[in-house]
């Protein structure tokens, strides 16, 4: 058997064979002269992540665990990616650097008090799934996008933000494509740009002290609770149909094509994308009072796309039986039945058939469609909307 491992210098890496002896182990005599090779902790731990520091131009020392600090102690530069498990950082570090425990297999960190800063990338791309706050904390990543502290965290579903923290700068938490929970603080003030984005985020509650909101900060959210409601909120919620960095990865069948906003116990639907033409004049003009206007229960006009405007009037008419939202799927109804049917749960399908907005003379179409797909259950219900099968389609309650 043949075990290799990996030498970073600052030449590039090496692929050098390691047996089982102490002298194979230690046998560094294909490290060209004065290159710096790979460090071994003194757990014996392989720190994969040398290579992280070793371009920097800092000074840097390494502890015990393989973990990379600067001279002073206060600057947490690297740690070994492979480290799996929790990661608990102890009092005294304030810093943690660029990429420290970037694509690193941690899967929780508790970090210190003292901690004041976390620098670009410090644990994106990990398998994070649990953050404990230290108390130093005032802000999360700062001005710059291309900090992205937490993001593209697949693992993370949840996170709790506390009060010391009271902003969350430009896109700290994007693409972590499983978030569905975060609580904010009473205290919270900011939310960036992009905060949020890529965000599946379920009746997460913005506080009323938030007063700055940027840009995409919650595209992708499934559903909000605004205690106030903030200038340009739909720009933080919505896209343009054109917008570059936004490549209409959250309106897949998969996903909803609008996020369902409730303030003040009124509920609207905003499509994630918007039409160009009518994007700025949305952003500019939105307050408060739509949630209790014909304008904010008609925003699915505003879509980008058919799909876009038939979801977002499906939503609207569940919600509110608006004769404007009716109608528009009745005018659509052959597409959005189909598309429905092949494409979305079964369930869903029923629920449009039920609202009355599909034309009777499609149900012999609608129900090829379904025999021939192996969608029993749509089956059933358009046979039954026939007359060609019991009222009791569904009861599962058999009398022996």
């Amino acid at each position: 058997m043949h075990i290799t491992y990996i030498v970073y210098t600052k030449k590039g890496r090496k692929i050098m064979g390691l047996g089982f002896s102490l002298e194979d182990l230690f046998d560094m005599s294909q490290v060209e002269e004065g290159d710096e090779p790979v460090f071994f902790s003194k757990t014996g731990n392989l720190n994969l992540s040398a290579s992280n520091v070793l371009h920097r131009g800092k000074a840097y020392k390494y502890g015990d665990t393989g973990v990379a600090y600067s001279e002073d102690g206060k600057t947490l530069l690297s740690c070994p990616a492979m480290r799996p498990g929790t990661v608990r950082i102890h009092e005294g570090v304030e810093t943690i650097g660029d990429y420290a425990f970037y694509k690193g297999a941690l899967s929780a960190v508790v970090l210190p008090d003292s901690l004041t800063r976390i620098e670009r990338s410090a644990f994106a791309e990990s398998d994070l799934t649990q953050i404990t706050f230290g108390k130093g904390l005032t802000s999360i990543g700062d001005d710059n996008d291309t900090e992205r502290v937490f993001s593209n965290c697949k693992c993370l579903a949840s996170v709790v933000i506390p009060d010391n923290i009271t902003a969350l700068d430009n896109y700290s938490f994007s693409e972590c494509s499983n978030l569905t929970k975060a609580v904010l603080p009473a205290t919270m003030t900011k939310i960036g740009s992009g905060v949020f984005w890529g965000c599946i985020l379920e009746n997460t509650v913005i506080p009323k002290s938030v007063k700055t909101v940027g840009s995409r900060a919650f595209a992708g959210a499934r559903s909000l609770i605004f205690e106030d409601i903030p200038k340009k909120l739909i720009a933080a919620i919505a896209s343009e149909e054109d917008d570059s960095r936004c490549d209409f990865i959250f309106i897949n069948e998969g996903e909803k094509n609008y996020t369902k906003v409730t303030y003040n116990n009124t509920t609207l639907f905003i499509p994630k994308f918007i039409k160009s033409k009518f994007f700025k004049e949305l952003v500019d003009d939105f307050d408060k009072t739509w949630f209790s206007s014909p304008k904010g229960h008609t925003l699915f006009l505003e879509g980008s796309s058919l799909n876009i405007q038939t979801d977002t009037a499906f939503a609207e008419y569940q919600s509110r039986q608006t004769p404007e939202a009716f109608s528009f799927m009745n005018k659509n109804g052959k597409a959005m039945a189909e598309r429905y049917l092949l494409k979305k749960r079964q369930d869903e399908f029923v629920d449009l058939l039920k609202t009355g907005a599909i034309d009777r003379k499609l149900l012999p179409e609608l129900l090829d469609i379904a025999n021939k797909n192996e969608k029993t259950i749509a089956a059933a219900y358009i046979m039954q909307c026939m007359g060609n099968a019991p009222d009791d389609v569904y009861d599962d309650t058999y009398d022996l």
